[in-house]
């Protein structure tokens, strides 16, 4: 048996060394993108504007993304980001363990040069060991579907499950073990 050896014999799937792979994108014709911004402009989803055109969402969604067309994205419309308070401490509050107060922050931040473990220092919060920034650090709102997930749920109860159902409920009593 004979194996061929010349790139591009019958049965090799692999192309030639000499031509390698290109992929080319698909120019989109000028009436194409006039019908894409007018759908757009029109306030469509990208769904419907692909269901319409005769191609797959993930389609428009590139083009659009290529084309730096984007909706309702104005500095306005975004929502305030709250920022915790500052969690860098002053480098005079840094300490060693051993000498940190009852009311001074326990938030670990590393070792020094010499392995020495180091903490925040800071004045302790009201409640808890850390102080402002980083007791707003340690804790945070679960989020949706973590919530969800922590809810109570009732067990569903059905009738012919467990061990009931091999109760006989026709015909003789059975003799208990």
């Amino acid at each position: 048996m004979q194996i061929a050896a010349v790139s591009g014999a019958t049965g090799c799937s692999r192309a030639p060394a000499s031509q390698p792979l290109q992929r080319t994108r698909a120019e989109w014709p000028g009436e194409r993108l006039d019908q894409l911004r007018a759908l757009f402009d029109a306030g469509l989803s990208h769904l419907l504007i692909a269901g319409r055109m005769g191609v797959a969402k993930g389609v428009i969604s590139a083009k659009l993304a290529r084309l730096g067309w984007r909706r309702g994205e104005t500095l306005e419309a975004q929502v305030p980001v709250r920022s915790p308070p500052p969690l860098a401490p002053e480098p005079a509050r840094v300490r060693r363990l051993e000498d940190l107060g009852e009311d001074d922050c326990h938030w670990p931040l590393g070792e020094d040069g010499r392995g020495v473990r180091l903490f925040c220092g800071c004045a302790r919060a009201a409640s808890g060991a850390y102080c402002e920034g980083h007791r707003a650090r340690s804790v945070r709102r679960p989020r949706a579907w973590e919530r969800k997930a922590m809810e109570p749920r009732a067990p569903e109860r059905r009738e012919d499950t467990g061990w009931d159902r091999f109760r006989a409920t026709e015909g003789p009593a059975r003799e208990e073990w």
